[in-house]
């Protein structure tokens, strides 16, 4: 009894782990490009939370003292109070910051997440084109809604441990190992199922476990692999990055490099000369806090900011939070945690959680009550009730998100998106170049008949031939993608080969003179296999600093007129900038380049909508242009590019 007391004592170096995993995060979130791996610091998490409920449960087992509604009642106290507290702050300040769609699907997120089920609401939500993440100020618990579905297997788990602990064990090593297999499995094909959910996730809660196990029944006998768990978790952090397959396999490194640094106990090397650090131990303690109070703080700031949030606006939102973190840990965490009649506070807390969630769906029930808005005209009413202009303008559609873009080769070909007639045109690129679909397809449709039109597009896939580096949104090796697209170019050797691209994409180079030394490349390659081609770049499009409908209502709450139809205000002066830059550098008489801005933004102001319907914005989000406005730029070009060489 005295080595299970002293191997499951309070642990310093786990408070000091917390404080690890929960910095990676937040530096991850507001400076991605200091640690851009901080995403793992969520699996670090689960680990511990496994480990924590492991020990803790499997010594109430071993002293007859474990109890299923105590169990539920100590996760309640531990971490509804805080989150409470967040809720009702992201629901005041959305009321007072978003539009009424805004607000009515940031409600279903807040009813969501006072039931724990945030991430199959965003699973539900998910797919090629959502609303951006960095608008979703409760983005974030969908972590918090994956660890409370897995409490809800874990009493019966625990009381198979009770009844035979070979049983026990078993059974968890089968659903750990099952968890992993499906999570590597559907990582490739079905990365947004993997990533949100919880059976896709169970095996990391579960490591933690059969760790706390393994400490219990043979304590001391881990050796000490604090270093190697440290560097595993060090290389997560910085060796990984947004644009690779993850969980998947990749998870397993930050998995074992958190078990491990438990694993070696407190007197590890790494866990006493680092984590047991005061200053960490100190962060460790409210990492829950500001874990919950970081992401809404960089959301509301990218809304003030009109998305233009800096370096120091970001520093101040981490400073904030831990401000609030310290607050909240001191007079919510606590007091509701120990002390007093836990059974009454266990009752409020949920009513009181219960009371936010119908409030929530009510107020997206009602659609954020756009109602209660003052008169606008139609244009602004439309736009404020808004929730999702993806949907709103059925993009994947126009861009045939699931047929010809954003599939892999076999459903390509199994779509027939080959169309080869008499004159063929191929369009090659990323989402942006897909985006010209319809109006290739209008022009094609009025005036050109007889030529083809083949679309080679994927997300963030810019159709450099001689990428450094990168994956396309489906998964797929850059270098991979566009070697595919060339060799179907130098098969069917097409009459015209239209290139496009999105500048500032994660895949693109934003040095505009590297990238004009890229696309000179990707001419001179395509050139080579198919020197009768016609090469056509079509670029840069109008950036809009947020959501071009958003750029709208906000110049109306200003000046409270409907904007002109062209405008520069909430313009990204960057992409002028870059455009002049790149054909400065770029000299490549293979190829001719024609620009959209000078088109649709005509002396600097740029076009914002067709007509004063909603379905006729020029952009569905800040960049990518509509239907209607593809359509009105490939009506002006279309004769420089149905040319034939």
């Amino acid at each position: 009894m005295t080595q299970i007391r002293q191997a499951f004592a309070y642990r310093q170096d786990i408070d000091g782990l917390r404080a690890l995993a929960v910095l990676a995060v937040l530096i991850f979130h507001a400076f991605p490009e200091i640690v851009p791996g901080g995403f793992c610091g969520v699996d670090v998490f689960f680990v511990i939370s496994g480990f924590l409920i492991g020990r803790i449960s499997l010594t109430e087992l071993h002293q007859n003292g474990f109890n299923t509604c105590l169990f539920y009642e100590k996760r309640i106290r531990r971490l509804v109070p805080p989150l409470v507290c967040v809720l009702l702050a992201v629901f005041g300040g959305s009321a007072l910051l978003m539009e009424c769609g805004d607000l009515a699907l940031t409600a279903r997120h807040i009813a969501a997440g006072s039931l724990f089920s945030d991430n199959l609401v965003l699973l539900n939500e998910a797919g090629y084109f959502d609303t951006l993440s960095e608008t979703k100020p409760l983005l974030h618990l969908w972590s918090l809604g994956v660890e409370e579905q897995f409490y809800i297997l874990c009493p019966l788990l625990f009381l198979l441990f009770r009844k035979n602990q070979k049983t026990g064990c078993t059974v968890l090593l089968f659903l750990t190992a099952l968890s992993f297999g499906a999570n590597v499995f559907l990582s490739a094909t079905h990365s947004d199922l993997v990533f949100y959910s919880p059976l896709t996730r169970l095996w990391e809660m579960g490591v933690g476990i059969l760790l706390a196990f393994v400490m219990m029944v043979r304590p001391g006998s881990i050796p000490d692999v604090s270093l190697p768990g440290i560097l595993f978790l060090a290389t997560s952090f910085f060796g990984f990055n947004s644009r690779m397959h993850f969980p998947g396999y990749a998870a397993l490194l930050p998995v074992l490099g958190a078990a491990m640094m438990i694993g070696s106990g407190e007197n590890g090397l790494a866990n006493r000369y680092i984590l047991k650090i005061s200053g960490l131990r100190l962060i460790g303690k409210i990492s829950y806090s500001l874990y919950l109070w970081h992401w809404p703080l960089l959301v509301f700031s990218l809304i003030l900011t009109n998305g233009q949030a800096d370096a120091w606006v970001r520093t101040g939102d981490l400073l904030l939070a831990f401000l609030l973190a310290t607050l909240t840990w001191r007079y919510v965490e606590r007091p509701t945690r120990y002390g007093g009649s836990s059974r009454i506070k266990t009752r409020f807390i949920v009513m009181v959680l219960l009371l936010i969630a119908a409030a929530s769906y009510g107020t997206w029930r009602a659609g954020g009550f756009c109602s209660l808005r003052p008169q606008a005209p139609s244009l602004i009413t439309s736009l404020r009730a808004m929730e999702n202009p993806y949907k709103f303008y059925g993009y994947p559609a126009n861009l045939r998100v699931g047929v010809c873009h954003f599939v892999t080769e076999k459903e390509w070909w199994a779509h027939k998106c080959l169309d080869l007639r008499q004159h063929n045109l191929f369009l090659v690129g990323d989402s942006y170049a897909a985006a010209l679909y319809p109006g290739l397809s209008n022009q094609r449709d009025l005036y050109y008949p007889d030529y083809g039109l083949t679309q080679l597009t994927d997300g963030n896939a810019p159709p450099f031939t001689k990428p450094s580096s990168g994956r396309s949104d489906i998964g797929l090796p850059l270098a991979s993608v566009n070697a595919a697209h060339l060799a179907m170019i130098q098969r069917y050797q097409p009459d015209i080969v239209v290139l496009s691209w999105y500048v500032f994409g994660s895949n693109a180079d934003s040095d505009p003179v590297e990238t004009a030394h890229l696309m000179s490349g990707t001419v001179d390659d395509i050139f080579a296999v198919s020197p009768h081609s016609r090469i056509v770049i079509v670029g840069t499009f109008p950036r809009w600093q947020s959501f071009l409908k958003d750029q709208i209502l906000r110049y109306y709450d200003t000046y409270h007129i409907l904007p002109p139809p062209r405008m520069a205000y909430g313009l990204d002066e960057l992409n002028v900038m870059f455009e002049k830059r790149f054909l400065a550098t770029f000299h490549n008489s293979h190829a001719e380049y024609i620009s959209s801005q000078a088109i649709l933004c005509p002396d600097g102001q740029c076009l914002t909508r067709l007509s004063d319907r909603a379905t006729d914005l020029t952009a569905v989000d800040f960049g990518h242009l509509s239907a209607p406005a593809s359509r009105y730029l490939l009506s002006h070009i279309a004769p420089r590019v149905f040319t034939l060489p």
